[in-house]
């Protein structure tokens, strides 16, 4: 009976792993670092990891890097949705400022053109003569 129990406590604590009860395995961090970018949906941020290539998209609590600047960070896979629907979602544990990584400048808002000039007025047709009597 003892080995029937002690089968059931790792069952069930492998199961509690895995539902996100207990801590994950340091193999299951997630280490990344580049240039921080707006995601596709506001207050989203994303990084595209210049070792691996991957997208991810950074949740984050707390204090957030700026658009453009280059961080190293680590993180574990979240679990469930979120709003952002771009790159592979990371719960950020730490993030860091990397100088060394040179990333683009954000661009401006573009301002907005002048409104086009209104085409002329079409000319009136001539009036048709009058009849003679």
């Amino acid at each position: 009976m003892e080995k029937a129990s002690w089968a059931v406590v790792a069952v069930l604590l492998a199961a509690a792993v895995v539902a996100g009860e207990g801590p994950l395995p340091k193999s299951g961090q997630i280490e990344g670092e580049g240039c921080v970018e707006p995601g596709v949906v506001m207050r989203c941020l994303v990084v595209k990891d210049i070792k691996s290539g991957k997208l991810y998209n950074l949740l984050i609590k707390g204090a957030q890097p700026r658009i453009g600047e280059g961080i190293e960070f680590t993180g574990l896979p979240h679990a469930g949705s979120n709003l952002c629907m771009q790159g592979i979602p990371i719960d950020v544990l730490t993030w860091a400022r990397k100088p060394s990584i040179k990333c683009p400048q954000p661009s401006k808002p573009k301002e907005p053109s002048p409104a086009p000039a209104k085409p002329p007025a079409p000319n009136k047709p001539a009036k048709p003569a009058e009849k003679a009597k």
